[in-house]
């Protein structure tokens, strides 16, 4: 059980740093 809640938590991480990722080069963008 422990395993798979860190695996759940490393996939959302990532999930979250693309999201992250993609809102920042998108405002980059915008600001050129």
């Amino acid at each position: 059980m422990e395993v798979t809640q860190k695996m759940f938590f490393y996939y959302d991480f990532k999930k979250v740093m693309l999201f992250k990722n993609t809102v920042t080069s998108a405002q980059k963008k915008n600001a050129i």
